[in-house]
């Protein structure tokens, strides 16, 4: 009988339309097969040698799903169930989210993204350092598989949208390395599926041109695009089951004591919801997409975490996740003379 236990595989009712899609993106990377075959053939090995040699009670790595284009969340706790372990660009989730959750010692594997998330819970005393083995991968990005299931774009066009911007391939802490390291940015999926050199340096580059443009309009168009985006919530929460560093015991959003919002889904309740966690998250979210992938509605909630993103980096030099990793404190757990203060009125 197998100890490995898979996680759900479908995030939303959508997927099933979707498969061909998503298949024929994955099978149009096979310029990537050969990086990804190496990339997992060192996964399973580390975590073999992790469980064979007692240094970690499960393993937390990516398997096959249910369906045959989607990967899910895996939980090996034998070492001869290494081989289920895959590595490919439809590993979009992060893992990190189960960390807090995990007894024992675990061995988990971090994208870029992932590792920052990872860097910021070990922060926030939420993971313990000597409890866990962090096992980094080269990351070139991962499937939109929305955008793919609807036939959309092609080669680098596939990746989502927060893998377009991603400047942190390869996690900031790491004790093994699965694959080589990626530069920040400096490759991505090319058209067809290559691993092309981006024709763009990090010099002219804007991970926040989008933003920029966003916050071009005036004030009430910015209200009513959110009023719209949100108005369209259900109120699932599946966004903030999805992100890693969601993990207070209590949200404010189940609070009856007091009672921050009501639950009838009316725009205002949907607005405190939406707003209260972008707050929380103000210089601690590190962009991986967990959430936006998790709705069902498709609501576009990175444009409110990429504005808190761009705040942090402009106002206060911070970046979630590589100043955790370097030893920094919150950006809101810090204060300096020099801070900018002209929002005090």
């Amino acid at each position: 009988m197998s100890d490995v236990i898979c996680m759900s595989g479908s995030e939303d009712g959508r997927e099933r339309r979707g498969n061909s899609g998503v298949g024929d993106a994955v099978a149009n990377a096979a310029a990537n097969e050969a990086v990804d075959k190496a990339a997992q053939e060192d996964i399973r090995r580390i975590a073999r040698k992790l469980l064979s040699d007692g240094a970690v009670d499960v393993f937390i790595g990516y398997g096959q799903g249910t369906l045959p284009s989607r990967v899910t969340p895996v939980f090996v706790t034998r070492p001869e169930d290494a081989d289920a372990l895959i590595w490919d660009a439809r590993c979009e989730n992060d893992l990190a989210v189960y960390l807090p959750g995990i007894e024992g010692r675990a061995g988990v594997v971090v994208k870029g993204c992932d590792g920052r998330a990872l860097a910021r819970l070990l922060a926030e005393k939420q993971v313990e350092r000597d409890r866990v083995k962090i096992v980094a991968v080269a990351c070139t990005g991962v499937i939109d598989r929305r955008r793919a299931g609807r036939g959309e774009g092609d080669g680098a066009e596939l990746l989502h949208p927060s893998c377009q911007v991603c400047e942190e391939r390869t996690a900031p802490v790491y004790d093994f390395l699965a694959g080589e390291a990626k530069s920040a940015g400096a490759e991505a999926m090319g058209a067809g599926g290559a691993c092309d050199k981006d024709d763009k340096s990090e010099e002219s580059r804007d991970p926040f041109g989008e933003i920029r443009e966003f916050e071009a309009r005036s004030s009430e168009e910015r209200w009513n695009y959110f009023s719209q985006e949100f108005d369209r919530c259900i109120l699932c929460y599946a966004c903030r089951q999805a992100c890693p560093l969601c993990y207070c015991p209590e949200c404010f959003a189940d609070r009856a004591t007091p009672k921050w919002m009501g639950k009838d889904r009316a725009l205002s309740d949907k607005m405190v919801f939406h707003l209260g966690r972008a707050i929380h998250l103000a210089g601690r979210c590190i962009d991986c997409g967990a959430c936006v992938r998790a709705c069902p509605m498709g609501i576009d909630l990175r444009k409110l975490t990429r504005k808190m993103e761009k705040d942090a980096r402009v106002l206060f030099d911070y970046e979630a996740g590589k100043a955790a990793a370097a030893g920094a404190p919150a950006v809101f757990a810090a204060f300096s003379k020099e801070d900018p203060d002209d929002f005090v009125l």
